[in-house]
């Protein structure tokens, strides 16, 4: 179960053009950022299909909630 979890959420939480969105003045704007995530990805609970990602926490829905995304980093990497 615990690995059928972590391929789920690696093939839905990571962004399909693989990046975010810069607002912040250390980047040239609207750079894009590899490996973003969505904070929540919400599914059918019958089909188990996705019916929505979105970002709270985040700047903007376009951005990554960063503390967030270091979690689901250090739970990949334990």
């Amino acid at each position: 179960m615990a690995v059928s979890h972590a391929d789920t959420v690696m093939k839905n939480q990571i962004r399909e053009d693989g990046g975010c969105t810069s607002y912040y003045g250390y980047h040239p704007p609207n750079a894009r950022f590899p490996g973003s995530t969505w904070q929540i990805v919400g599914y059918n609970s019958t089909s188990g299909d996705v019916v929505d990602k979105w970002s709270p926490s985040a700047y903007s829905n376009d951005t990554t909630w960063s503390r967030g995304q270091a979690w689901g980093i250090q739970g990949f990497t334990n």
